[in-house]
């Protein structure tokens, strides 16, 4: 998904990039269009080749390769403190980052000030998995004296 965000669409192009056998870059591009977050069209018929476009949901994917980035810049920098790609303002050209933003107040939220909680669509594994983080929350809290 990174690279056909980047703008790449063909079949050969991603090999190079990804640097993956054909049958594994067959099986997510495969994968990927099931899940509806990729196009695949023709482009020529003789053979035939394919290039591959994100729809829509694939669009909103954008959203996790930006997080993935920005982690990156914090726990996978080059020692250099150089960076192969930087999201930039389509408007501004200045570099831009990612914010969490109250909804009720507008105010921004620190990532490690942030909680699960529960909804009303909720499922059984998803009701454990709160119950277990909250219980581990439980016992790391120091205790009172």
């Amino acid at each position: 998904m990174r690279d056909l965000l980047l703008g790449l669409r063909r079949f050969d192009e991603l090999v190079k990039s990804l640097g993956i056998a054909t049958n594994i870059l067959t099986d997510r591009l495969n994968k990927l269009s099931d899940e509806g977050l990729l196009t695949r069209r023709a482009y020529q018929s003789n053979p035939p080749r394919h290039e591959y476009e994100p729809t829509d949901a694939g669009e909103s994917f954008r959203q996790v390769i930006f997080a993935m980035g920005e982690w990156g810049k914090t726990w996978r920098m080059e020692p250099s403190g150089r960076t192969p790609v930087q999201y930039v303002s389509d408007r501004t050209g200045n570099p831009v980052a990612m914010r969490l933003i109250d909804e009720a107040t507008g105010e921004e939220t620190p990532f490690g000030e942030t909680t699960g909680v529960l909804t009303e669509w909720a499922n059984e594994m998803a009701e454990w998995r709160i119950a277990t983080a909250d219980a581990h929350a439980a016992t790391d809290k120091p205790k009172k004296t």
